[in-house]
């Protein structure tokens, strides 16, 4: 019985010390922490190709463009009523109802509305998530 509970001990001990002799490193870098910051949403691409607007809307000027799985920061949003084409019985434009306002989100080459991507609040969240949308 006591040569068992020295051998039990003995084997303890070693696991224990194996699993503390190795040292981790961890990685505290500006990057690393920004990653799962609080405060910061990400943005992925949801749809095959979108364009980059200069302003809210879909006539703005085209500033860039986006593919199916790419990951953005989002610096902003508001949301802005969007033009409907004028009807052939009249020349003016109608606007849609307030209730139907598009949510559009700010990035660092442009705007993009709420249907073109999935917010996060994490970029890991957002990477695998792209990361899913591609190999798909």
């Amino acid at each position: 019985m006591r040569r068992s509970v020295t051998v039990l001990f003995f084997f303890a001990a070693a696991v224990f010390f194996a699993g503390c002799s190795k040292s981790k490193t961890i990685d505290l870098s500006y990057e690393s922490y920004s990653d799962l910051a609080p405060g910061y949403e990400w943005a992925v691409v949801k749809v095959p190709y979108v364009a980059f607007r200069s302003g809210c809307g879909y006539s703005d000027t085209i500033t860039g463009h986006a593919r199916n799985g790419d990951i953005f920061l989002v610096k902003g949003s508001r949301f802005a009523e969007i033009p409907v084409e004028a009807d052939e019985n009249t020349s003016k434009k109608k606007t849609v109802a307030s209730s139907e306002k598009i949510l559009w989100y700010e990035f660092d080459k442009g705007w993009l509305d709420q249907n073109s991507v999935t917010i996060y609040d994490t970029k890991l969240k957002a990477q695998s998530a792209a990361e899913k949308i591609v190999s798909n």
